[in-house]
């Protein structure tokens, strides 16, 4: 690479803003919570309230509703979507089914008001089922007819950078069709809306009010990945919902179709709230992967892309001049080449740029016939290739998908795949003479430093220790219980006590308790940090064992 290019490259505008847009942090990125969900889902629950303090009125809900059918029509049914995903995927009572069209070109064309609301995040739907964002709407126009008013039932499913487990989407679909009016009770309860019993609960059957279902699954997969899915009859490894009550829609759409309209009419501190969330979305800044402050994971990772943010991108990258600079700076730091020394700050730029050209990747142009610089295809394979955020396996596990660019996912991964094993033993005796085999595999063939698994009874030796305790010869580096929550799969708290412990978007397969309960009811508790090396390590230990009794497959 020429070095002048280089020198050239950094004072471009282009350039200037877009290291700039990626060095200032945002706000949740401060707090560490720019990729957990939750607070993703406060901001859209915040952002859909007609009565919220943005002072949208119900300008963000309607456009929310346009965005997901306008997701269907481009997506769902666009030409390349497989026959099988064209007929009619949703049930009757749901909004976006063929026989409530009348509705549908309302709802697209604007013409009905909201006139009645109630939202809420973390929704108990039935049992531990919780919706991340639910709300019911009481919609009016003229052109529904015979159906005004048209009351619907809106429920996002959102994952930020994961795929549903245990068939979450199902779940919820199940619980409102059997509990609605439940959910519907609570809901007016909570929130002191009459409306709700008065006009939705109690009626005569002739008299039922038209309730419409609206189910949406929200994830950060770009577009292409998406209509890849709906395109194949392939369904495993997939980030579309597994219930067909429910549509997907991406970051993208909702950035394109809300955020950004949004934003560009915002005036003072609420248009600096807008443009910050959309950075938080652009950014593929280093991000935790997990809360714990063990063996942290990290991730580049972009949930959207703003229009900004890709025009700058690509004014580099059709500048011919720094087409060449650019590939040969994202090669030096994948290949680790000492030659070309960058700053800490500068790699976390150019990873993120790496990363943004990967999501933007349909939208790069050709050379135009440039023989001498490089193509798109060669950026696109450079970019596409593990390098950019570690290497990302994903497993396929008795039909459940982990990502291995998640420690956190892996260590649950690791788990069940244990659980169900010693699950199959059935006797206590063999229970534990496996456990103990188990560890001392891995002992002898990782750099594990601590106990793999830990009894009850050494749990409750580490609560009567405070963080600054003698150190234990037996349990080596966990003196406290500080030390065994944040690093073993467990129902404790620090404060010692037990609860079930939540873990964003993953039902564990032992009623919600994460620990490993043996014949004779003794608990233990396993190591959660793995790799997928050691996930392979021990898929290979039980088959030698006889243990076939899963399926499982590494598909990347």
């Amino acid at each position: 690479m020429e070095y002048k290019n280089y020198l050239d490259l950094i004072k471009e505008p282009a350039y200037l803003e877009l290291y700039e847009y990626y060095s200032s942090e945002t706000i949740m990125g401060i707090l560490g919570v720019d990729r957990q969900e939750n607070p993703h889902s406060s901001f859209i629950r915040w952002l859909l309230d007609i009565n919220g303090n943005h002072g949208y009125g119900s300008s963000p809900m309607r456009k929310f509703l346009e965005t997901v059918c306008l997701f269907k029509e481009k997506v769902y049914t666009a030409p390349d979507t497989h026959k099988l995903r064209k007929q009619d995927l949703w049930p009757g009572n749901n909004l976006l089914n063929s026989r409530n069209e009348k509705v549908l070109d309302e709802i697209k064309y604007g013409k009905y008001e909201i006139t009645q609301q109630v939202i809420a995040t973390e929704q108990v739907l039935s049992g531990q089922r919780r919706a991340d964002i639910f709300s019911i709407l009481k919609l009016e126009g003229s052109g529904f007819k015979e159906k005004n008013p048209v009351y619907l039932l809106v429920v996002i499913e959102n994952k930020v950078h994961s795929t549903e487990h245990t068939e979450q989407t199902k779940a919820y679909a199940e619980s409102l069709k059997d509990n609605v009016n439940k959910v519907l009770k609570k809901v007016a309860d909570k929130s002191h809306q009459d409306w709700i019993s008065k006009e939705l609960l109690g009626k005569e059957k002739n008299s039922q009010p038209t309730i419409l279902n609206l189910f949406v699954y929200l994830n950060a997969f770009p577009t292409r990945e998406i209509k890849k899915f709906l395109g194949s009859e392939v369904n495993s490894i997939s980030p579309l919902a597994e219930s067909d009550d429910f549509i997907t829609l991406n970051y993208q759409y909702l950035l394109d179709g809300v955020i950004e309209p949004l934003a560009a009419t915002s005036k003072g501190k609420i248009k600096e709230w807008m443009n910050e969330y959309i950075r938080c979305l652009g950014q593929a800044k280093i991000s935790l992967s997990d809360e714990s402050s063990f063996d942290k994971n990290e991730e580049y990772l972009i949930m959207a892309v703003s229009s900004r943010e890709k025009k700058l991108a690509l004014d580099l990258w059709n500048n011919s001049q720094y087409r060449n600079a650019i590939y040969d700076i994202l090669k030096s730091i994948f290949e680790k080449d000492e030659d070309f020394i960058l700053r800490k700050r500068e790699i976390v730029f150019w990873r993120s740029l790496a990363n943004l050209y990967r999501f933007i990747g349909d939208d790069i142009p050709e050379n135009l016939g440039l023989d001498y610089v490089v193509s798109k295809q060669e950026l696109l394979d450079l970019v596409n290739t593990d390098n950019v955020s570690k290497v990302v396996h994903k497993f396929w596990y008795n039909g459940n998908l982990y990502i291995s660019n998640r420690q956190r996912s892996l260590g649950l991964l690791f788990r069940d795949m244990v659980n169900d094993y010693i699950q199959a033993l059935g006797d206590t005796d063999k229970q534990k003479a496996a456990i103990e085999e188990l560890s001392d595999y891995f002992n002898a063939n990782t750099n594990l430093n601590c106990k793999m698994f830990m009894y009850e009874d050494e749990v409750n030796d580490l609560k009567k220790r405070s963080k600054r305790g003698k150190r234990s010869a037996r349990i080596t580096s966990i003196d406290c219980i500080e030390d065994f929550t944040s690093r073993y799969f467990s129902d404790l708290r620090k404060d010692g006590k037990y609860i079930k412990e939540k873990i964003s978007g993953y039902d564990s397969n032992n009623n919600d308790d994460t620990s490993i309960m043996l014949n004779n009811g003794t608990k233990t508790f396993i190591w959660r940090y793995w790799s997928a090396e050691e996930i392979e390590m021990l898929v290979d230990w039980l088959k030698d064992k006889g243990h076939t009794a899963f399926k499982y497959e590494k598909v990347q």
